[in-house]
């Protein structure tokens, strides 16, 4: 799944599916991330893998809150937003990190957590 951030100036990702957990990176208003699908608790989403390595982002796993409510702050509103499906592949097709991704691949450079 790709989001977008829609609330300025960032969104904090965190160590764990908490407001209080360490902060391990930030995304910036209009950035687009690649979160792993949908789990049990919706409030939250974790950034998928190759994110996480190109994005260098060394606490794994990483989480983003959607919306204000998952961090006590409900007047915040939205932080994320899912993109369409027409939009995702857009995304994923022009996503930044995908060249990183592919040439690490392409050289046997072992970025995958095993």
């Amino acid at each position: 799944e790709v989001f977008r951030c829609v609330h300025a100036p960032r969104v904090a990702v965190r160590a764990a599916p908490n407001g209080r957990a360490e902060i391990v990176a930030a995304l910036a208003a209009g950035q687009t991330v690649v979160v792993e699908r949908e789990r049990k608790d919706v409030k939250w989403r974790r950034l998928a893998e190759p994110e996480r390595w190109a994005s260098r982002v060394s606490k794994a796993p990483a989480f983003v809150a959607v919306h204000g409510d998952a961090v006590g702050h409900p007047r915040l509103g939205a932080l994320l937003e899912r993109l369409g499906a027409d939009d995702e592949e857009d995304v994923l097709e022009t996503w930044p990190c995908a060249e990183a991704v592919a040439r690490a691949e392409a050289c046997g450079v072992a970025w995958r957590r095993t």
